[in-house]
């Protein structure tokens, strides 16, 4: 994710794991903050990208511990940050969370049920978040019948009656397909969706 959709240099990654985290120039010479981590894989970076249509779009990709899910509060807090800071509300329509989970911690950290849970609490939305979960059937350490009651590791959405759309990731037009349409949903709806 880190060199693709953040396009951080790949020297600059490689870097990181040879010599640790160095100072790193950002967008029109700000300062980038990539973060410190447990694992190096775990780094964040923060880069402008350039859009299909040609227009500039900040994308950041926020350092996360092993603990995986503790990243989902703060992503939250910076996106409500970022949408209050320019002005991007009540509509929250330029700024928009994505959380990227595995299928064993979505499921099984109480974390994600608050994050959902205070979704549309008015201190705390963010206009809706996408959550992507990658459901590769395997957590660190427990088997799902072990992990959870319900039978999809996607279930804790249905708390909040979040849509849920389930994909083959294999297959890349179905993937890109969803992905469109939660945009869009969260985008008219201003709620979460999950897939």
């Amino acid at each position: 994710v880190r060199p693709r959709g953040g396009e951080k240099p790949m020297e600059q990654l490689l870097s990181e794991f040879s010599r640790g985290v160095r100072p790193a120039v950002g967008y029109e010479d700000e300062d980038v903050y990539s973060g410190s981590g447990d694992v190096k894989y775990h780094l964040g970076t923060s880069n402008v990208v350039a859009t299909s249509s040609g227009k500039p779009m900040r994308l950041s990709v926020l350092s996360n511990p092993s603990h995986l899910e503790a990243v989902a509060p703060v992503a939250l807090g910076k996106t409500r940050a970022k949408q209050q800071f320019s002005g991007d509300y009540p509509a929250r329509s330029k700024t928009m969370c994505v959380l990227l989970h595995g299928d064993a911690s979505h499921s099984g950290q109480g974390v994600v049920y608050e994050a959902y849970d205070m979704s549309a609490l008015p201190d705390y939305t963010v206009g809706g978040t996408i959550h992507i979960v990658v459901n590769n059937q395997i957590g660190y350490t427990t088997d799902p019948k072990y992990s959870r009651s319900s039978p999809y590791c996607t279930d804790v959405a249905r708390s909040i009656n979040a849509p849920i759309f389930h994909v083959n990731g294999d297959c890349v037009e179905s993937v890109c397909r969803v992905m469109e349409l939660a945009a869009e949903w969260r985008q008219r709806w201003k709620t979460g969706c999950t897939w």
